[in-house]
């Protein structure tokens, strides 16, 4: 075919002149459309590799959080035991208290009843008492 343009050009084929030229012209636009098309791809590479750098350093970031966790997980551990210890020796001391004071409600309950009784006891004494004075005085 380059050969049959470049005679039908010797010859001065208007049309053959007009093909080429249509053809030169479809070269062009499909050379602008590849070049669009590899800025494209080329942006779309940059954001890719940026996006892969964002990626990377957050991975970075989550495997030094991740060591750091590491370390400090047998000083939770040990604080978590520590602790555990410190609520089972606070439980114990309540259930001490609560069994002193249900021993204290026992003791203030029988002073109670004691006192109670001792009342009725002298007010009993005190009426006997004012019986026996008034049979006394007569």
């Amino acid at each position: 075919t380059a050969q049959r343009r470049s005679s039908g050009l010797a010859g001065g084929d208007p049309s053959a002149l007009s093909a080429l030229v249509r053809e030169r012209d479809d070269l062009q636009q499909r050379l602008h459309a590849t070049e669009l098309a590899r800025s494209a791809a080329e942006s779309r590479l940059q954001t890719a590799e940026s996006a892969w750098t964002r990626t990377l350093e957050e991975l970075d970031s989550r495997r030094r959080q991740a060591s750091q966790l590491e370390q400090i997980n047998p000083w939770i551990d040990a604080e978590v035991a520590r602790l555990r210890q410190e609520l089972k020796e606070a439980q114990a001391g309540l259930q001490d208290l609560d069994r002193a004071t249900g021993r204290k409600r026992g003791q203030a309950a029988t002073s109670e009843r004691e006192r109670v009784d001792a009342e009725a006891e002298q007010a009993s004494l005190s009426a006997a008492n004012d019986v026996l004075r008034k049979e006394h005085d007569f």
